[in-house]
């Protein structure tokens, strides 16, 4: 009786033993990854994150999936033991986003309890100097020998006043209509409405630009792009 005791604690301790036998994926410095407040210009974010094996059984990686928006190069390990590391570089891209942006990263291992591990890059984007509505404006329907105006407001988020100057175009066709002296300051937290005319002389698609020079170390140029279709 005493032996058919002891065989069975030794059968229930091993199976508890394989049942906790296991691995477990975490990432150093937790589930998310946060640049904070970041200027455009320094598109593509970059980051390098560490993956651990923090259970007592073989951890393999079987899929990196990112989501649109950011990508993953190779691991430079898929097949982490108890206590290794692995390093998963990352490129976020965030040409086109503005404020609050953030993706995902699946990472997919045999880990039984977090089969699908969800990793979070986030960031908070501002542009130094803002276009609204952007870098390229329509002037829309327009017709042979008519004057007509659009414009872009410019917003100063430099964390200083800037200097534009040059307002430059590049057709005789087109020009600036309220800058006078070819300068214009506009303080920290300011904005200015640039208005643009255009008298297009054949119809089609019509297209020119406006370039401005600025002293900031960022932005030494600006470039405000002009269409429209002309009857």
């Amino acid at each position: 009786m005493k032996i058919k005791v002891f065989l069975c604690l030794i059968i229930y301790f091993f199976s508890v033993n394989i049942s906790f036998s296991q691995p477990k994926i975490e990432i150093l410095g937790g589930d998310t990854y946060n640049w904070g407040r970041v200027s455009i210009k320094k598109d593509p974010l970059t980051t390098t994150i560490k993956i651990l094996n923090t259970g007592n059984k073989k951890l393999i990686i079987s899929e990196v999936k990112p989501a649109c928006g950011c990508t993953t190069a190779e691991l430079d390990k898929s097949e982490l033991n108890p206590g290794d590391t692995a390093n998963l570089p990352i490129v976020f891209r965030i040409t086109g986003t503005h404020n609050k942006v953030s993706k995902t990263v699946r990472i997919t291992s045999n880990d039984p309890v977090n089969k699908d591990k969800i990793f979070r890059l986030e960031a908070d984007v501002f542009y130094p100097i803002e276009l609204i509505p952007g870098n390229a404006i329509s002037f829309g329907d327009m017709e042979v020998g008519r004057v007509d105006t659009t414009s872009v407001i410019i917003i100063n988020n430099t964390g200083r006043e800037i200097n534009l100057s040059g307002f430059e175009p590049l057709s005789d066709d087109c020009q600036v209509v309220n800058i006078k002296d070819g300068r214009k300051n506009i303080p920290e937290g300011e904005e200015f409405e640039l208005k643009i005319s255009a008298k297009p002389k054949q119809s089609g698609f019509y297209n020119s630009a406006i370039q401005i020079k600025v002293d900031y170390e960022e932005y030494s140029e600006l470039k405000i792009s002009c269409f429209g279709m002309v009857k």
